[in-house]
């Protein structure tokens, strides 16, 4: 009678009128907190055992035992497997030297191969030997061509010392996200035509470019790819032609590091939506045996796709031995050029490399501090070509900045005739300046109609440039 009263006085209160529904998202919001995968194991909340109620929606919630660690004690697993009922599981293999003995690693393999048909996310983390011969052994005894057939996430971090050629093919056709490292990229085979998130570290595991193009080939529903090495991807191109890859869904690839020519080589080579955002990291081709006295630069032109739209916009920032060159499509498309080397000022010293894109630029972006921009005469032959440009934002040292009012004041020939929005951010600058500038390309008839500048940045009154314009903001940058 005292545990009944008990009861009916908790469901009175308001934790204890909770929809089970409610009860399961608590329960399942601790459980994740709890999750540590730095050792095998799953770290129950108290909020399981709360009451009587609790638990037993807990016991059976087959979600909230659907996380299995191998290796893990016999008894913990087979509770995990039974109470997990029919759930799709996520499975962290952790076969290390500190968290595997070599006599556990048949009965991790045994508990592996028994709940594979439930798998929808698996991750594997192998350094327990880094011979290939015993990885393979391993998935050849207990995985082999059993497939997968809920497997949608896919995680596999091995080291080894020795890769093979080929260890494995993993039966997994319907993949949609896979995680690989650079050693286990050439000795698994993965039919997965159906990924559209793909993460490739290559950890200083050579990739040429013909391979990265043969692999993005055989995934072309790919939304999502990243590609990442210390070392650039460098090294002879083939001569032999090859047809275009299609990936008709990708949204955003980013693939670091590359050289110039093997970066232009893989663009030219990829058929993408011009609403997809590339990023590369670029760096100079010395490594391929280029003579110092040759300029690091070579032409952007040589970069930039054939495949995307229009580039409708482009925003420069300069830090030292490291510039981004971001070119962007009037369907929000972008691609991003960060790269490692100086020698910024041919970029305006030879501006006709940009000719078949800077015709129908309309927004340009420089952010040029604390470095000095090029000579005023290569800014205003850089300009004239850039003859459609409608907004420009700077950030810019003084001095620089008076160079670039002047560049945009010369004549007989108007300098960005189509200019009228100038964002000044927080360049520091001279009313009386403004004031001339201003009033110059008004009477040009090219007037500037919107003016951004900071009033902590500027030397004078700034209402000053208000009858100059159509509309001024001022801004107030914080301390």
């Amino acid at each position: 009678m005292k545990a009944y009263l008990t009861q009916q006085r908790n469901m009175c209160m308001p934790i204890g009128r909770l929809s089970v529904e409610i009860v399961v998202e608590i329960l399942e919001y601790c459980l994740e907190q709890g999750l540590d995968r730095c050792t095998p194991r799953i770290i129950y909340p108290s909020a399981f055992f709360w009451c009587k109620t609790w638990r037993t929606i807990a016991i059976n919630t087959p979600s909230l035992w659907s996380q299995i660690f191998l290796p893990a004690p016999r008894k913990m697993f087979r509770l995990l497997r039974d109470r997990s009922g029919t759930a799709s599981l996520t499975v962290f293999v952790l076969a290390s030297k500190h968290t595997l003995k070599d006599s556990e690693l048949t009965w991790v393999g045994n508990a592996l191969c028994e709940i594979i048909p439930r798998i929808s996310h698996l991750t594997l983390e192998w350094s327990l030997h880094k011979s290939s011969g015993i990885l393979r052994e391993f998935l050849l005894a207990y995985v082999g061509q059993k497939q997968f057939d809920r497997l949608r996430f896919l995680e596999w971090d091995v080291m080894l010392h020795e890769p093979s050629s080929e260890i494995f093919t993993l039966n997994a056709p319907e993949v949609r996200s896979l995680k690989v490292n650079g050693e286990m990229f050439r000795a698994l085979r993965l039919p997965c035509p159906h990924v559209v998130r793909l993460q490739l570290i290559l950890d200083d595991v050579y990739m040429s470019s013909e391979e990265i193009l043969g692999l993005l080939s055989e995934v072309p529903y790919l939304e999502h790819c990243e590609i990442s090495d210390p070392e650039p991807i460098s090294g002879p191109l083939t001569t032999n032609s090859r047809p275009l890859v299609l990936l008709s869904n990708l949204r955003y690839l980013a693939i670091g590091a590359v050289t110039i020519r093997h970066a232009g080589y893989l663009l030219q080579h990829l058929e993408i939506p011009s609403s997809a955002k590339v990023q590369l990291e670029i760096w100079s081709d010395d490594s391929e045996g280029e003579s110092e006295d040759v300029p690091h630069f070579v032409s952007l032109k040589s970069v930039l796709p054939t495949s995307m739209a229009p580039f409708l916009g482009l925003g420069m920032t300069f830090t030292g031995v490291n510039s981004c060159f971001t070119f962007t499509t009037e369907s929000e498309g972008s691609l991003a050029l960060d790269c490692q080397f100086d020698n910024l000022a041919q970029l305006f010293s030879e501006p006709s490399d940009l000719a078949s894109y800077a015709a129908i630029l309309t927004e340009v972006e420089v952010q040029y501090m604390p470095f000095t921009l090029p000579a005023t005469r290569h800014l205003i032959n850089a300009f004239l070509l850039w003859s459609r440009i409608t907004q420009l934002r700077v950030q810019l040292d003084e001095n620089d900045f008076e160079r670039l009012l002047t560049a945009l004041e010369d004549t007989p020939e108007i300098v960005c005739p189509r200019l009228r929005i100038l964002d000044c951010g927080d360049t520091k600058l001279s009313s009386a300046r403004m004031v001339v500038f201003l009033g110059f390309r008004r009477d040009k008839g090219v007037p500037i109609t919107e003016l951004t500048v900071s009033r902590r940045c500027i030397e004078g009154d700034v209402n000053d440039l208000s009858p100059l314009v159509t509309k001024l903001v001022i801004t107030d940058l914080d301390p």
